[in-house]
């Protein structure tokens, strides 16, 4: 269940008024820091179509319930909202019971996920687009098939890119930092992608607070 600085995080990416940019230009281009299980695949325009259908379909079997789980979430939020106004104990109660069946999904998708378990990579992560570390230069207009999963909740992304740019990190350096844009993805992926920001940024903006604490209630003649 989406906590109070979560909401006020939510309401901002939905905010309009940054200059010209709309309410969902704002919540499709904020971006993260994240590290994710990443797999890219090229593929040629005449497989796009093809593509599109795989792209539609939910993550197969056990795979598919940290998806549920977590739309469940976000389509509960609104009345946990007045749950936690009225009845602030039970708002913790139903929270409690919430986190103890992301455990259990997590667990059982973690048993049939393959991906959950390879190895992870630094990307910048919206809900427009990400950028990454190819092991190959991926020329501007390349069409990518992505799968995502992400951490810790074991989200199931899928979707269909474009490179729009993309440098070397150094010179003779054999990866390129490219940034891809989602051409096709579901709207139910990227309210995911949305809800993941809002989790990991909320959860940055408590360890800052936390740690502006702990300094302040150090003896500033004291020495560490």
């Amino acid at each position: 269940m989406l906590q109070p600085d979560e909401y006020r995080i939510a309401a901002t990416l939905g905010e309009a008024g940054a200059g010209s940019m709309s309410a969902a230009e704002r919540r499709r281009f904020f971006r993260i820091k994240d590290e994710v299980a990443l797999k890219y695949q090229v593929i040629s325009e005449q497989a796009y179509s093809a593509a599109r259908d795989d792209v539609a379909t939910s993550p197969p079997g056990l795979m598919s319930l940290a998806n549920t789980f977590a739309a469940t979430t976000r389509q509960m939020a609104p009345t946990v909202r007045r749950i936690r106004e009225l009845y602030p104990d039970l708002c913790r109660y139903l929270s409690m019971v919430n986190e103890k069946l992301d455990m259990l999904a997590r667990a059982l998708s973690l048993a049939e996920n393959e991906m959950a378990t390879c190895p992870t990579q630094n990307i910048c992560l919206s809900a427009g687009g990400i950028a990454f570390d190819a092991a190959t230069p991926l020329p501007t207009g390349t069409r990518l098939k992505l799968t995502l999963v992400l951490f810790p909740s074991l989200i199931h992304i899928m979707g269909l890119a474009i490179v729009v740019r993309g440098r070397s990190r150094c010179e003779g350096a054999s990866k390129q930092r490219v940034a891809v844009e989602f051409t096709d993805i579901s709207d139910e992926d990227r309210e995911l992608i949305i809800q993941h920001i809002v989790h990991r940024e909320s959860r940055r903006l408590r360890a800052r607070r936390r740690d502006a604490g702990q300094e302040s209630t150090i003896d500033p003649g004291v020495k560490p």
